[in-house]
Protein backbone atom coordinates (compact mmCIF):
# COMPACT_ATOMS: atom_id res chain seq x y z
CA UNK A 1 0.00 0.00 0.00
CA UNK A 2 2.94 2.15 0.56
CA UNK A 3 3.54 1.99 -2.70
CA UNK A 4 0.70 3.29 -4.17
CA UNK A 5 0.89 6.96 -2.14
CA UNK A 6 4.27 6.92 -3.33
CA UNK A 7 3.29 6.86 -6.87
CA UNK A 8 0.58 8.59 -6.46
CA UNK A 9 2.64 11.81 -4.94
CA UNK A 10 5.01 11.07 -8.05
CA UNK A 11 2.56 12.13 -10.30
CA UNK A 12 1.02 14.93 -8.68
CA UNK A 13 4.40 15.99 -7.92
CA UNK A 14 4.61 15.83 -11.92
CA UNK A 15 2.27 18.62 -12.14
CA UNK A 16 3.34 20.55 -9.38
CA UNK A 17 6.68 20.60 -11.68
CA UNK A 18 4.93 21.30 -14.60
CA UNK A 19 2.66 24.07 -13.45
CA UNK A 20 6.29 25.59 -11.74
CA UNK A 21 8.43 25.13 -15.13
CA UNK A 22 10.78 23.34 -12.45
CA UNK A 23 13.85 21.89 -14.23
CA UNK A 24 13.89 18.79 -12.77
CA UNK A 25 10.49 17.83 -14.12
CA UNK A 26 12.81 15.05 -16.41
CA UNK A 27 14.24 13.76 -13.52
CA UNK A 28 11.84 11.87 -12.69
CA UNK A 29 11.73 9.88 -15.90
CA UNK A 30 14.05 6.98 -16.05
CA UNK A 31 16.99 7.63 -18.58
CA UNK A 32 15.53 5.70 -21.18
CA UNK A 33 11.61 6.96 -20.94
CA UNK A 34 9.41 7.75 -23.27
CA UNK A 35 7.44 10.04 -23.02
CA UNK A 36 4.08 11.03 -25.84
CA UNK A 37 2.48 13.84 -25.22
CA UNK A 38 -1.55 14.42 -26.71
CA UNK A 39 -0.10 17.09 -29.33
CA UNK A 40 1.40 16.02 -32.56
CA UNK A 41 5.26 15.41 -32.31
CA UNK A 42 5.48 15.36 -28.90
CA UNK A 43 7.47 12.29 -28.58
CA UNK A 44 10.45 12.27 -26.67
CA UNK A 45 12.82 9.30 -25.79
CA UNK A 46 15.30 9.57 -23.21
CA UNK A 47 15.55 11.91 -20.37
CA UNK A 48 17.50 14.35 -22.37
CA UNK A 49 14.83 14.57 -24.90
CA UNK A 50 12.43 14.57 -22.53
CA UNK A 51 14.29 17.99 -20.85
CA UNK A 52 14.17 19.77 -24.27
CA UNK A 53 10.51 18.97 -25.09
CA UNK A 54 10.24 20.38 -21.46
CA UNK A 55 11.96 23.45 -21.65
CA UNK A 56 9.71 23.79 -24.97
CA UNK A 57 6.27 24.03 -22.91
CA UNK A 58 8.31 25.69 -20.19
CA UNK A 59 9.02 28.68 -22.66
CA UNK A 60 5.27 29.04 -23.53
CA UNK A 61 3.25 31.88 -21.94
CA UNK A 62 0.72 29.41 -20.68
CA UNK A 63 1.25 27.26 -17.94
CA UNK A 64 -0.52 23.94 -17.25
CA UNK A 65 -1.29 21.48 -14.38
CA UNK A 66 -3.47 18.43 -13.86
CA UNK A 67 -6.31 17.88 -12.31
CA UNK A 68 -6.67 14.49 -12.17
CA UNK A 69 -10.45 13.14 -11.26
CA UNK A 70 -9.30 9.17 -10.70
CA UNK A 71 -6.04 7.43 -10.47
CA UNK A 72 -5.68 3.93 -10.77
CA UNK A 73 -2.65 2.50 -9.94
CA UNK A 74 -1.56 -1.19 -9.79
CA UNK A 75 2.32 -2.34 -8.26
CA UNK A 76 4.16 -5.57 -9.43
CA UNK A 77 7.31 -6.00 -7.47
CA UNK A 78 9.71 -2.82 -8.34
CA UNK A 79 7.34 -2.08 -11.71
CA UNK A 80 3.82 0.01 -11.42
CA UNK A 81 1.61 1.02 -13.65
CA UNK A 82 -1.10 3.88 -13.56
CA UNK A 83 -4.24 5.19 -15.45
CA UNK A 84 -5.39 8.48 -14.68
CA UNK A 85 -8.20 10.68 -16.11
CA UNK A 86 -8.82 14.27 -15.19
CA UNK A 87 -8.48 17.53 -17.12
CA UNK A 88 -5.05 19.27 -17.84
CA UNK A 89 -5.69 23.05 -16.91
CA UNK A 90 -4.08 25.69 -19.19
CA UNK A 91 -3.44 29.70 -16.96
CA UNK A 92 -2.50 32.39 -19.05
CA UNK A 93 -3.17 35.82 -19.44
CA UNK A 94 -6.58 35.09 -20.92
CA UNK A 95 -7.70 33.13 -17.72
CA UNK A 96 -7.95 29.07 -17.73
CA UNK A 97 -8.98 26.62 -19.93
CA UNK A 98 -9.33 23.06 -18.82
CA UNK A 99 -9.84 20.06 -20.90
CA UNK A 100 -10.15 16.33 -20.53
CA UNK A 101 -6.76 14.39 -20.05
CA UNK A 102 -5.82 10.74 -19.92
CA UNK A 103 -2.47 9.68 -18.90
CA UNK A 104 -1.53 5.90 -18.97
CA UNK A 105 1.97 5.30 -17.48
CA UNK A 106 4.21 2.87 -16.35
CA UNK A 107 6.57 3.77 -13.51
CA UNK A 108 9.92 1.77 -12.32
CA UNK A 109 11.75 1.71 -8.49
CA UNK A 110 15.42 2.53 -9.06
CA UNK A 111 16.17 2.22 -5.86
CA UNK A 112 15.95 5.44 -4.72
CA UNK A 113 12.31 6.66 -6.02
CA UNK A 114 9.60 5.93 -8.75
CA UNK A 115 10.34 7.17 -11.91
CA UNK A 116 8.38 7.36 -15.24
CA UNK A 117 9.65 4.88 -17.54
CA UNK A 118 6.53 5.39 -20.26
CA UNK A 119 4.29 8.21 -19.98
CA UNK A 120 1.21 8.58 -22.80
CA UNK A 121 -1.12 11.40 -22.05
CA UNK A 122 -4.01 12.12 -24.47
CA UNK A 123 -6.85 14.44 -24.63
CA UNK A 124 -9.70 12.38 -25.76
CA UNK A 125 -12.26 14.06 -28.07
CA UNK A 126 -15.31 14.60 -26.14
Amino acid sequence: MREIHEIDATLRRLGTMLFDRDAAFADQFAEDALLVGSEMGEIAAGREAIRTMIDGLFGRTARYIWDWQSVDIRVDGDLAWLFAEGQVVRSDSEGRLAVPYRLSAVLGWDGEAWRCRLFHGSEPKV
